[in-house]
């Protein structure tokens, strides 16, 4: 996240050096003026350091890593308008504390939409009674369209659809993703939405497992949220309790997935993500950093490049309701067709 313009920083500090030099030598000529001017750069190197210092300790707050950012302030400004900073450390993206996504809330509708939009994602929300209000505890993996990954989101309800809790409601989180047993990265953060998404990787959603820790406001809190889980299907030998806190395994999804979700659509769509996946891999290799990586992307293959900024998105625009929609429909039409066609074969058998 970019916290500060380091252009503008430089100007002020370069700015105030001239006046301080200029003031110097009227008043006590040269000597004093060189003497001044060293103890200026002195501290402006220390504030500096602070400032670094802040920003680090602000990314280390707001995503649970201190490895943030790409090393290229106009990719990570691209980046941060999407809703996300990179992790350098794990070599993934992850969502901020305050993205255009925390304005948006949730609805099911959402998921409905993923896999039209090329994302095949399994879905567990789980929700609970608390302080007389609807809460949500939302979990998803799989893959996103050129991503690997998963989420964990926090919502309350306000009666018709879900709103992302605010800063005092946030909750410790932590998870750990693997693909058939081996890890890909972790996650650790007091958030609302703790995410973790890996460039090129490719895996289908049964392959991934997040094993996950949450540690609720309090013994009410974790009560409701036992609850919620037991009604989805979890079992009590599925679940560890340790205080306020519950650690579980989000493996194979006990909720209803999307009607949108067919074997028939998921292969498809799973086709076209690993294509594009070993594609990315193709034109950008393993080696060099990530903005190295992405600008190769860009001058190679622009319309992948565009892909890469919607990192994650589950939140339709407009134009790609429209989209789903006519997907919806398209799927719709061929499943009557089909069914039309079959009928007359099983009254003759």
């Amino acid at each position: 996240m970019l916290l500060f313009n380091r252009n503008a920083s430089y100007s002020y500090y370069q700015s105030m050096q001239q006046s301080t030099w200029d003031k110097s030598i009227t008043d006590t000529g040269t000597t004093a003026a060189t003497s001044i001017e060293t103890e200026t750069e002195t501290e402006t190197r220390t504030k500096t350091e602070a400032d670094s210092a802040l920003a680090t300790e602000e990314n280390k707050s707001h995503t649970g890593s201190v490895s943030v950012g790409t090393g290229d302030e106009y990719l990570d400004e691209i980046i941060e308008i999407a809703g996300y900073s990179y992790d350098a450390r794990q070599d993934i993206f992850i969502s901020n504390m305050k993205p255009w996504q925390r304005y948006i809330g949730y609805c099911r509708l959402f998921d409905e939409a993923a896999a039209p939009l090329g994302m095949i994602i399994d879905c567990e929300p789980i929700t609970f009674d608390y302080l007389n209000e609807k809460w949500m505890i939302g979990l998803w993996k799989g893959q996103y369209d050129l991503v690997s990954g998963g989420e964990i989101g926090l919502y309350k309800s306000n009666g018709l659809v879900y709103q992302s809790v605010n800063d005092k409601e946030l909750l410790d989180m932590s998870y750990t993703i693997k693909k058939n047993g081996k890890k890909l990265f972790s996650r650790k953060a007091k958030h609302w939405w703790l995410t973790g998404f890996k460039l090129g990787e490719f895996a289908e959603p049964n392959e991934l497992t997040m094993d996950i820790c949450l540690k609720l406001k309090d013994v009410n809190m974790r009560n409701a949220f036992l609850a919620g889980m037991r009604k989805v299907g979890y079992n009590e030998h599925e679940l560890a309790v340790e205080d306020n806190s519950v650690s579980f395994t989000f493996d194979i999804p006990k909720t209803a997935q999307p009607w949108t979700r067919t074997r028939l659509t998921d292969q498809l769509i799973q086709r076209k993500n690993k294509f594009l996946c070993e594609k990315y891999q193709e034109i950008t290799g393993s080696e060099g950093t990530v903005q190295e990586r992405l600008k190769l992307l860009e001058k190679q293959d622009p319309r992948m490049y565009k892909k890469v900024k919607k990192i994650g998105k589950r939140t339709p625009s407009l134009e790609a309701w429209m989209e789903v929609l006519m997907t919806a429909l398209i799927i719709i039409i061929f499943l009557r067709a089909n069914t039309v066609r079959l009928q007359p074969l099983s009254v003759e058998s």
